[in-house]
């Protein structure tokens, strides 16, 4: 299982943990060209777009290794900013 299917079955775990549909939201994922700062170091980066459905409200987020997005998408979650 690669690291955005982990992340995506958490994300749908914290969904559910605060009362929400998981059929209410779209998860759209895109991967992210290479960072050039990178150096030799190739890091896989992709970005998530995350929309309710009853609202339309979405908003975006970046993941990868050694960045956060579903806390980031949790805290939006509970702040309300998909209601």
């Amino acid at each position: 299982m690669e690291l955005h299917e982990i992340e995506l079955k958490n994300a749908v775990d914290r969904l559910r943990a605060n009362g929400r549909n998981e059929d209410d939201f779209i998860f759209e994922m895109a991967y992210l060209p290479p960072d050039p700062e990178g150096g030799v170091m190739y890091t896989m980066r992709y970005e998530i777009e995350i929309t309710n459905r009853k609202t339309s409200k979405s908003l975006n987020f970046v993941g990868g290794i050694g960045l956060d997005w579903v806390s980031f998408f949790e805290e939006a979650l509970e702040g309300g900013d998909f209601d």
